[in-house]
């Protein structure tokens, strides 16, 4: 996998970093406490080497300055938990090769995934699948009888 792009927001000094594009070379350039690394150290939660600098906590990481009133507003419903970090990432031919080996090469819709963490450090990922071409393909490669395979499609 190669990191694509990254989204941060609500977190520390950041409010909303628009997607930032990522190539083999990115350089994040800006003055003094621009929000360089915190760009950097909300990536890194979302996998981190060391599995306790992973979390977020709503103290210390989200804005201080609206801190109670987003707790005050998630209590109340008013609002869902903030997202700090979306990343999206390339699958490399290697990875395509083992899903198109276990679900057909037609299941894939886009060869990327993406993953994000919320405030209740719950990690999401979205993957872009045909579910359709992927049964069709788990079918056809099953030991069934002919009835038994068109009766499921």
């Amino acid at each position: 996998m190669h990191l694509k792009w990254f989204h941060v927001r609500d977190f520390q000094s950041v409010r909303d970093s628009g997607r930032i594009l990522v190539s083999e070379i990115t350089c994040l350039v800006g003055k003094n406490e621009a929000g360089k690394s915190t760009l950097l150290r909300a990536l890194y939660r979302l996998n981190p080497v060391i599995a306790a600098e992973g979390n977020f906590d709503v103290t210390n990481d989200y804005p201080r300055m609206d801190v109670e009133d987003y707790r005050h507003e998630v209590e109340s419903g008013k609002r869902k938990i903030a997202v700090p970090i979306e990343a999206c990432y390339k699958l490399d031919a290697d990875e395509l090769a083992a899903i198109a080996e276990m679900f057909g090469a037609a299941s894939v819709s886009k060869p990327e995934i993406s993953f994000a963490k919320n405030y209740d450090n719950k990690a999401t990922y979205t993957f872009a699948a045909d579910n359709q071409k992927g049964l069709e393909y788990l079918i056809g490669k099953a030991d069934l009888s002919e009835q038994t395979r068109e009766a499921l499609m």
